[in-house]
């Protein structure tokens, strides 16, 4: 759904506030906790500051964590939080002034921002042209160099509290790969997750994100608001955790799924940070304009949602812990049952586990709710634009669908009635998902050497009825 009214106020937040300024950023020491500050400005009317705090990381450092070589990573994470407050009024000039960019990282900041806000302008009424949507103006000259650091061959994954970082975690401990966890605020998901796994607390780098807390009164006040890449902020604060701490991986765990549009026909995607085309282009920008010595990538790139969902199947000690779904997080960590994610994770793990084991995990059996027949749809593709949440294909969804309907063949739930009424049961009824889970594999890919067998080795194995 789009709001055509907001494109009225789109034009005249620009006229009216012409430039976002990016101040500066400060590295504050205090004690064994580091504070990340920055400051921003709307056309000199509204003030920011956004901090970023990473208690106790001093203690796991291998370098200080404010040398200067760390100011290039810092400078940068700046650059990406200053979306939170750009898309308030969508100034026409971001003025930068804590350093300089060449002209391929204005290039690929402009990229950024046009794809990964591209559902914050389509859900608004919005379309910007790529030529002219935006500038972005260094103030200074002062160029933040590439540099060099001492890392290890240990590899930083950041948690979400859902079934995805579980699989990467698990599947690599289990090959005897050094893992430390990354928490950004973390929820009881996360920290539960984290404690399941095993990983020492010496492990654990925790992070306090913060907006200023203007941005609440200038949402509530009728300022533009809406969905921001927040993957790529968290790879920016993972490089630097992982530079500070030694570490030579920062691996995540989004899916080829990820790729996938949400509308279709466009390039608007919900996950646009989990796509490898983002991981693709920010691999690049840390190579050529941070360092060589960490390596980014997704393990779970090469699979699909549905592959991971047989992987966790057989991760039972997580099955009563892990959320997915973000309404339910704002209302202390449950599981809603009555929005896209919460389907979807239905979904995908049905062909898996047994209905009684869903009902155990989710607290009701959510086949049977005919209200979610609409989101059901959208997931299957029956409705052409997706729900913009973090979720599978369109095909993988079908498949999952298909594959547990033959769980009700006795006794058919609503749900399972409703999509047996849809072309798209039709078309993928006869659909070979045994080649689907074990042979599906995506090459677009960057893994690094030997963990692509890993993870092969992991679809074998799972669990699978």
């Amino acid at each position: 759904m789009t709001d055509a009214n907001q494109n009225d106020k789109y034009h005249n937040f620009r006229e009216k506030y012409p430039f976002l300024e990016y101040e500066k950023f400060e590295i504050r020491v205090k004690g064994k906790d580091v504070h990340l500050v920055f400051n921003y400005n709307i056309s000199e009317l509204y003030s920011f500051e956004h901090t970023i705090e990473l208690p106790g990381i001093a203690t796991l450092a291998v370098m200080p964590p404010d040398d200067p070589k760390l100011h290039n990573i810092v400078f940068n994470i700046g650059m990406i939080e200053t979306m939170n407050y750009w898309k308030l009024t969508c100034p026409q000039v971001i003025i930068v002034n804590p350093g300089f960019l060449s002209e391929d990282q204005v290039i690929w900041w402009k990229d950024l921002y046009f794809h990964g806000l591209g559902e914050f302008f389509y859900r608004n009424g919005i379309q910007p042209e790529f030529t002219d949507f935006l500038e972005i103006l260094p103030e200074t000259i002062d160029r933040f160099p590439s540099s060099t650091f001492e890392t290890f061959n240990a590899i930083l994954v950041p948690i979400g509290g859902g079934k995805d970082s579980s699989v990467t975690i698990e599947t690599l401990m289990s090959k005897g790969y050094p893992v430390s966890c990354l928490a950004v605020n973390p929820t009881p998901a996360i920290k539960k997750t984290i404690s399941l796994s095993g990983i020492p607390p010496e492990k654990v780098i925790t992070v306090k994100r913060t907006l200023d807390p203007a941005i609440v009164r200038m949402n509530e006040e009728g300022y533009l608001n809406g969905h921001i890449p927040i993957t790529a902020i968290l790879s920016f604060i993972s490089i630097y955790a992982g530079l500070v701490t030694g570490h030579g991986y920062v691996s995540f765990s989004n899916e080829s799924s990820a790729s996938e549009p949400t509308v279709p026909g466009t390039h608007i995607n919900h996950q646009y940070s989990k796509s490898w085309r983002f991981e693709r282009d920010f691999r690049n920008y840390i190579n050529n304009h941070i360092t060589k010595d960490i390596e980014y990538f997704s393990f779970l790139r090469p699979l699909s949602e549905l592959q991971i969902g047989k992987i966790f199947s057989g991760l039972e000690k997580y099955h009563h812990d892990f959320r997915s779904c973000n309404s339910g997080s704002i209302k202390g960590g449950i599981w809603c049952c009555n929005c896209p994610k919460c389907l979807f994770t239905w979904v995908i793990l049905s062909p898996f586990l047994e209905p009684a084991k869903l009902v155990s995990i989710f607290g009701e059996n959510l086949f049977e709710k005919s209200s979610l027949a609409e989101i059901l749809d959208e997931l299957s593709g029956a409705k052409p634009v997706k729900p913009f949440e973090c979720v599978g294909t369109n095909t993988e969804v079908n498949i999952a669908l298909c594959m547990a309907a033959k769980q009700y063949e006795d006794n058919e739930p609503a749900l399972i009635k409703h999509y047996k009424n849809t072309l798209q049961y039709d078309q993928y009824r006869t659909y070979d998902s045994n080649h689907f889970l074990e042979f599906v594999f995506d090459n677009a890919h960057f893994l690094p050497e030997g963990m692509e067998k890993t993870l092969k080795d992991a679809i074998k194995i799972s669990r699978y009825p």
